[in-house]
Parts: C-alpha cells; sequence; structure tokens
C-alpha cells in the first residue's frame, strides 16, 4: 500500500513539473535525399538543433522569460507622471518607450527572431491634477497632484504581433515647494512619489517562422506567445532644476514588484526545405513544442533622470530609467502643463 502510494506521489509530481516547463524538439531527416545533395545528415541536424535553439532561446528560455519580466517591469516607469513641471492647476500628454533587460544600453529588441534579452514596449496617455488647483496658493492641497495614465496599442514586429496595455495610477506630494529666482532659474523642491503600475506585453506569431540553418530553411507554422504581465508599487523621490526653457530632473527609486511573470507557449512544425541550383526540396520535418515561465518578486532599486524644453504651456520630454541590478530604458514624450 505505501508503495503504491509513494508510486502515485512520484507520478502528481512528475505531471505538476511537466506543467510549468515542457520542451521538446523533434527533427527528422531523410537521410537518402540529404545524401542525395552531398549533406551529411548528423551534421545537418546539429546546425538545426543550434539555430533553433538559438532564434527561440532554447538553451535557458526561464532565464529568457525573466528578462522579459524586468524589462516589462521598466518599461512604463515615469510615463504617467510628471516629475519636471511643477503643475500648479492640470498636466495632459502622452509618451512612447522602451526597456531591455541583459541587453546591453540600448532601446531596441535587437535582430534576432525572439528579442535579444528581455524587451518590452509601451506607450500611454496620462492626465493629472493639482488638487489645490482652485484654491489659494498657501494651501497645502497645493502639494498633492493625482495622475491616472493608460493605453492599448498594437505594432508589428515581424514575424510577430506585439499587443502593449498598461493601466497607472500615483500620487505625488511635494515635500518641499519651489523655489524662484527672477524667472529664468527655478528649483522645484522635493517630489515623493508613489502608485499602483500595471502592464501587459505579449508577442504572438503572425506569419510563418523562417529558422534559417544555411543549407537548409526550416519554414515552421503553428503557434508561438510570449506573453509578459507586470504589477508593481513605486516608491520614488526626484527633484527638478529649470534653467530658462530647460529643466533637468532626476530621482530614485525602490519598486515592489507584486506579479511580474512572462509565459511562453509554443507548438510549431513544418518542412525542412532546401534550396539550390535555383529550386528547392523537401529533406525533412521538425516540430516543436515548449511551455515555460520566468517570474520576478520582491523589491529592485531604480535610478531615473530626464530632460525637458518648456515652450509655454508646452512641455517635449525625455527620460530614461536605470535598474540597478537589472535593465535599461527610455521613453519620450509630449505634455501641456499649467
Amino acid at each position: 500500500m505505501l508503495r503504491s502510494l509513494l508510486l502515485a506521489l512520484l507520478v502528481l509530481l512528475s505531471f505538476g513539473s511537466g506543467s510549468a516547463h515542457a520542451q521538446q524538439l523533434v527533427i527528422t531527416i531523410d537521410k537518402s535525399k540529404a545524401s542525395q545533395y552531398g549533406l551529411d545528415p548528423s551534421t545537418l541536424q546539429d546546425s538545426l538543433n543550434s539555430q533553433i535553439g538559438n532564434d527561440l532561446k532554447l538553451a535557458d528560455q526561464e532565464a529568457f522569460l525573466q528578462e522579459m519580466s524586468v524589462a516589462n517591469a521598466l518599461v512604463t516607469k515615469g510615463m504617467g507622471v510628471d516629475y519636471a513641471s511643477n503643475p500648479q492647476r492640470f498636466v495632459l500628454g502622452g509618451g512612447v518607450g522602451t526597456a531591455v533587460s541583459d541587453a546591453g544600453v540600448r532601446f531596441n529588441r535587437g535582430a534576432d527572431t525572439l528579442p535579444l534579452g528581455g524587451f518590452a514596449f509601451q506607450a500611454a496617455i496620462m492626465g493629472g491634477l493639482n488638487l489645490g488647483a482652485f484654491s489659494d496658493n498657501d494651501s497645502f492641497l497645493r502639494r498633492f497632484m493625482i495622475y491616472g495614465d493608460g493605453l492599448v496599442a498594437n505594432t508589428k514586429l515581424d514575424p510577430f504581433l506585439a499587443s502593449a496595455t498598461n493601466l497607472g495610477a500615483h500620487v505625488q506630494l511635494k515635500l518641499i515647494r519651489p523655489k524662484h529666482h527672477e524667472g529664468l532659474l527655478e528649483w522645484g523642491g522635493l517630489d515623493l512619489t508613489t502608485g499602483y503600475e500595471w502592464s501587459r506585453y505579449e508577442l504572438t506569431l503572425s506569419k510563418q517562422l523562417p529558422v534559417d540553418a544555411g543549407d537548409v530553411t526550416w519554414n515552421a507554422t503553428g503557434s508561438l506567445g510570449v506573453a509578459s504581465r507586470t504589477a508593481s508599487v513605486p516608491l520614488e523621490v526626484s527633484t527638478n532644476l529649470r534653467i530658462f526653457i530647460v529643466t533637468a530632473y532626476g530621482g530614485a527609486a525602490l519598486d515592489l514588484n507584486q506579479d511580474a511573470i512572462t509565459t511562453s507557449d509554443m507548438g510549431l512544425d513544418g518542412p525542412l526545405v532546401l534550396s539550390a541550383g535555383g529550386s528547392s526540396d523537401t529533406v525533412g520535418t521538425a516540430s516543436l513544442t515548449l511551455t515555460d515561465q520566468g517570474t520576478v518578486s520582491g523589491p529592485s532599486g531604480r535610478l531615473f533622470a530626464g530632460a525637458q524644453v518648456n515652450l509655454l504651456m508646452v512641455k517635449v520630454y525625455g527620460q530614461v530609467n536605470m535598474g540597478l541590478s537589472s535593465g535599461f530604458g527610455g521613453h519620450l514624450g509630449l505634455r501641456v502643463a499649467m
């Protein structure tokens, strides 16, 4: 009886672990056809294994998905808050940006089939209101700004369709109020900002996926999806300094990541096609099934800095974010503030 229970427990454990992480790549080569074209089947198999593994990050899929989670957690930071304008009534605007992780200092995804490392893209519209907008200048309410932001956007990143969604709400407290000096110079004081941010970034295969292994190409079709979602609470301290029409700002943050997870689900198959002498021939088939996930949890530190050009009420800005342990990103945008 005890032996049967132990066996059943092992089966359940095996099933549970397999559902969280499963990968199977099957390559079938027609040896006679490969030899007909002067190809060594074992060399061809090794080349296909290597190229498919490289293009689809099969060697360490979990680590790749963790980096996607880091990038998605970083990409929206600062899109929904104005750190530079010190608005006394309201602010409206929007921005667009990217973030990477384990891919150096860059803003693009790289030329690989999947991103070089972690990558995320987001765009957002935002609005903010000073709670003392209709109070006198000395009102304590003028120290508080409330913000809301979000957007749903789709774009093509061949061979994928990329979908980006984000929502956010923030409260900003002016710990130290701005100091003016004859209109040309203004120190913006010291701000404390917190809130809640949720974002989702998803890549879905929208066309045939060719994997070029030199002598042959795997023309894969089927499903391939990578979906990253993040929820976090930022705690930020920032300041700014305006000189004439240019404002520089910066700060430090602690991001409390509550839910940062990226999942992948692949079901691909297709022929192995050899192109030679202006014609093509099928020399085998390949199929891939994969499910995996990567998560990031706990607090993470971040520094951010930006510059803004103030053209009366119109503000054009750019901001960069740098994770203290991993991640780099930034965004550009335009705002109208009073």
